[in-house]
């Protein structure tokens, strides 16, 4: 399947999921909002210690057939981080980064009143959580255009 989206363009192996909105508005590469881009990439990096509980054991069990069920999986498992900028922020015992085909996907996993249950257990198996969502970029020449 083609999915032709102003310029741009993507074959799918499979129809869109029913999540998928095609006429999403995002950022442009100036940051303002008005450019189509349906199909923006986007990344959730998780970065916590875990808990002395089996929460996140139990989160992790179902974890990924949740994300699954919205597009996203989980790209990058990192364990025992290291501080690389000495009176940083503190290293962090875990990372997770998870990509998502867009902001939809994420938002559509977290607001799932299937996992209203599953939500408290990462909550609860983690301390220290920092978590932020990114949208992909190709290069960073839009971002430090004019600087």
């Amino acid at each position: 399947m083609v999915v032709n989206s102003g310029d741009q363009t993507r074959r799918w192996a499979a129809p869109l999921p029913p999540w998928q909105e095609i006429s999403r508005t995002t950022r442009s590469d100036t940051g303002k909002s008005g450019q189509q881009n349906p199909l923006m990439t986007y990344y959730a990096l998780n970065l916590f210690d875990l808990a002395d509980n089996d929460d996140y054991l139990a989160y992790s069990k179902r974890s990924v057939g949740a994300v699954g069920k919205y597009g996203g999986q989980v790209v990058a498992l990192g364990h025992q981080g290291d501080e690389l900028i000495p009176g940083a922020t503190p290293a962090r015992n875990v990372i997770v980064l998870v990509e998502w085909p867009d902001r939809a996907a994420l938002d559509g996993f977290l607001a799932d009143p299937e996992f209203t249950d599953l939500h408290p257990l990462r909550e609860g198996g983690t301390l220290n959580y920092l978590w932020w969502s990114f949208e992909r970029l190709d290069d960073l020449r839009p971002l430090l255009k004019g600087r």
